[in-house]
């Protein structure tokens, strides 16, 4: 009776710490582990980074603004020599054309006419010469005197400073920016379904580490049972052995029996230590927590209904959605890889201050101006890089088809197999029960018997042996049932609908 209620005290949770206890059911166990959960927190992290990409990635359709500045230091200045002697320059005329030249009132020459109205002077000597020949027997009446220069021009100042603010428009891009921007969403939304996977693979963990505590419950009460039971057939065999109608060697045998109960009674209670601590892992709270769980393995069989579930994977399957915006990324690349044949516009507007003042003879103060500027680039010819790369990235469209038509194909296999198992492990159950009433029946009777002498202890002994199994395969057919029931509604996509 003492190992009856230590038993009662471990599924109940009535113990001297009953105030640290939890009572959980498995929704609110769910929704804890998917608080805690390193994979969900992570795939969370990657979605919040992918939305902010595509945030980024909205943003090259706006103008770029920027400014920019710089200062230098010179060291040494620009010098120009502009030295120049002591000259005597001949004043001269102009022409009619506009020209500088020697007219005969600009000289001392006596100038004579040479016929067709044509002059010519005399030198020092009367004799008439050209002076376009030989211009130094001129005898100029005026001379224009310019002193001699000694000097050296600097140009520019040690302290320089550039600065500018520069607007930067994409017009046409072959619309490769566009697609930029979709391919961001599409991985925005593959994050997305990342979450969504996470989530439900922890759902199904915690679903069967919950069940799995129900179960090492109930055998931590099959094992309790078995010791009372095996108490009383010991029991009744020494007085059976004391009136002389059995031998020492089956009270033995039925004291073995009695030992290993009570060794399988200590394995049950250590596995039912570590299922719980499994369970507070996924859950995240303190290994050493006790939990009381709400639900139980109760009589009631999970049994599929007639839905299509083959069909809500299609829609609900997280990585159906994965490849879904993989194969719109890969068509989205083939779309940029044409934009390569594109030509690509912008639009740059400038302004822009320095010092010295470039607009106003390198002055100490700023000079100002500003530019709008146009550019276009058109390709031509790169030895079909761009077709080979286009090429690539059609390759690459047909293979992300392909890669959902196989999932489609073995989601679809997957759902079935599972629907199966259910199928399955409702059956068993049925059966399961069958088999322990029976099982109960029969040990009724051979103890019956024993107490009448129509039977051995042996015979006895392998009753309750029968009857162990068949409540020990009851519990385990129990607990699938609702573990494959959790694993269908996984792999549907639905165990979070």
């Amino acid at each position: 009776m003492k190992k009856v209620m230590l038993s009662i005290l471990i599924l109940t949770g009535v113990t001297s710490a009953a105030t640290a206890q939890r009572a959980l059911t498995l929704d609110s166990c769910r929704q804890m582990a998917l608080r805690h959960n390193h994979e969900v927190l992570i795939a969370q992290q990657d979605h919040a980074a992918a939305a902010s990409l595509e945030k980024a990635a909205k943003t090259q359709m706006l103008p770029d603004i920027s400014a920019n500045g710089a200062f230098t230091y010179m060291n040494k200045l620009l010098r120009y020599d502009i030295s120049t002697p002591e000259l005597n320059l001949p004043v001269g005329s102009i022409a009619p054309d506009g020209s500088w030249t020697i007219t005969p009132g600009d000289t001392d020459n006596t100038w004579v006419d040479l016929g067709n109205g044509t002059f010519a002077p005399l030198d020092a000597e009367g004799v008439p010469f050209d002076p376009t020949v030989n211009p130094e027997k001129l005898i100029i009446s005026d001379w224009a005197y310019i002193p001699a220069i000694d000097t050296t021009l600097e140009i520019g100042q040690h302290h320089n400073f550039l600065g500018g603010v520069n607007i930067t428009q994409p017009v046409y891009m072959g619309g490769k920016i566009r697609e930029l921007v979709k391919v961001a969403g599409y991985t925005e939304a593959i994050a997305e379904s990342g979450v969504a996977k996470a989530q439900a693979d922890v759902v199904y963990h915690v679903d069967e580490a919950y069940y799995r505590v129900l179960q090492v419950q109930q055998k931590v009460v099959l094992a309790t049972e078995a010791v009372s039971l095996l108490e009383n057939i010991v029991e009744d065999v020494t007085n059976y052995k004391e009136e002389g109608l059995i031998t020492q060697n089956e009270v033995m045998q039925a004291q073995v029996k009695l030992n290993e109960a009570n060794l399988n009674l200590i394995k049950a209670q250590n596995g039912l230590k570590l299922s719980q601590m499994a369970l507070n892992q996924a859950i995240g709270i303190e290994l050493s927590q006790e939990l009381i769980l709400t639900d139980t393995l109760d009589n009631q069989i999970f049994r599929i209904s007639d839905g299509n579930y083959a069909g809500q994977a299609m829609v609900h399957r997280p990585e159906l959605h994965s490849l879904e915006q993989a194969m719109n990324i890969a068509e989205s690349q083939v779309k940029i890889a044409r934009s390569r044949y594109l030509p690509n516009v912008g639009v740059t507007a400038s302004y822009l201050f320095v010092t010295p003042n470039i607009y106003d003879s390198f002055g100490e103060d700023f000079g100002s101006d500003w530019n709008v500027m146009v550019a276009c680039n058109i390709p031509i010819f790169h030895w079909n890089d761009r077709k080979h790369t286009l090429d690539a990235s059609k390759n690459e469209s047909v293979a992300a088809q392909l890669r959902y038509d196989q999932a489609c194909e073995m989601i679809t296999l997957q759902v079935e197999q599972a629907r199966q198992h259910c199928v399955e492990s409702a059956e068993t159950v049925v059966l399961s029960e069958k088999n322990l009433l029976q099982a109960k029946e029969n040990l009724k009777i051979h103890r019956d018997n024993l107490e009448e002498g129509m039977c051995t202890v042996n015979d006895v002994l392998q009753a309750e042996v029968m009857w162990h199994k068949a409540y020990d395969q009851l519990i385990e057919a129990r607990a699938q049932n609702r573990m494959n029931y959790s694993y269908l509604e996984n792999v549907s996509g639905i165990s979070l609908k």
